[in-house]
């Protein structure tokens, strides 16, 4: 996986900075309550889990994290781990690596639906709101 950065083509950095911006505009975050217990208000933790935002980066394509990690990896354990990375910025527990690994074992799920449900469940856990 890639890093967008100042090395990155024109055009993604471009779609980057405007999917950032609105974000930061319907998230309303300006970070000034960042220290406080509760983290986030309600209409936030509503945008996160219904958002445009969490519904197209969630979405495995071409273009997307959850994608490229389903597209490039195949063992639900390493899936697990570049995910958390994607995610939360560390790798999981031993624990959190078994539990998980099993949602690719479920005969009702693909593995493409498996990936962006786990995307989709760590951009919605307290870990993610409160670090990121």
């Amino acid at each position: 996986l890639q890093t967008i950065d100042h090395n990155s083509h024109l055009l993604t950095r471009m779609v980057k900075f405007f999917n950032e911006n609105d974000f930061v505009r319907e998230y309303g975050d300006l970070g000034e309550d960042e220290l406080t217990a509760q983290v986030g208000t309600i209409p936030q933790a509503l945008l996160r889990m219904n958002g445009r935002f969490s519904q197209d980066l969630g979405r495995a394509g071409p273009f997307t994290a959850a994608g490229r990690v389903q597209s490039l990896l195949h063992e639900p354990a390493d899936i697990v781990d570049a995910t958390m990375l994607v995610c939360l910025t560390r790798r999981p527990s031993t624990e959190e690596r078994e539990e998980l690994s099993s949602m690719f074992a479920a005969e009702s799920n693909d593995r493409v639906s498996a990936t962006e449900d786990l995307f989709w469940m760590l951009f919605n856990s307290p870990e993610f709101a409160w670090n990121h």
